[in-house]
């Protein structure tokens, strides 16, 4: 911190799932996101760590897009060698379980617009017309663009699939 004070604060986020044997958990710390896609949707696993975050829980109101655009990339966890912990996925049972067709979109807050806004059937639709996952993520990423998100954009899908299926391809 001394050498470099300009990155004093600086922190980065970790979303991750890890599956085995058709069940899966998801942890993530910061404002970078997991959600689920299945054949019914796109369904968000994870909460961010955000002021902005925090406000809405606590309210129940969407900020302004005055203080959104004060502090919507301010995090409440993050990892910086301090003791924030990431929050693990399901709450209440020990796992989730994969379904057939299922798969799992992880991007960073780039993605996402508006943080707080319901952003995420513009991602499904996108998923849903390009199948292929190399040409669906560029897709997501080409809308962003368009749409003006100014910040980086990180996105990893991939698509479980069963031992048998993995076994007949």
């Amino acid at each position: 911190q001394k050498a470099r004070p300009h990155l004093t604060r600086m922190g980065t986020t970790l979303t991750c799932v890890l599956s085995s044997g058709g069940k899966f958990v998801v942890a993530n710390i910061g404002d970078s996101r997991v959600f689920r896609l299945s054949p019914s949707g796109l369904e968000r696993l994870t909460v961010d760590h955000t002021y902005i975050q925090d406000i809405v829980i606590r309210t129940g109101i969407k900020p302004d897009p005055a203080l959104l655009r004060q502090f919507g990339h301010v995090l409440t966890r993050s990892i910086q060698g301090n003791n924030d912990k990431p929050d693990i996925f399901p709450v209440k049972e020990r796992w989730f379980t994969l379904e057939e067709g299922d798969g799992f979109l992880l991007c960073s807050d780039g993605l996402i617009l508006d943080k707080v806004a319901d952003r995420e059937t513009a991602l499904e639709q996108i998923a849903r017309e390009n199948p292929a996952l190399p040409e669906s993520a560029e897709a997501m990423v080409s809308a962003v663009l368009a749409a003006g998100s100014s910040d980086n954009i990180s996105v990893v899908l991939a698509r479980w699939r069963s031992s048998e299926e993995a076994a007949a391809s």
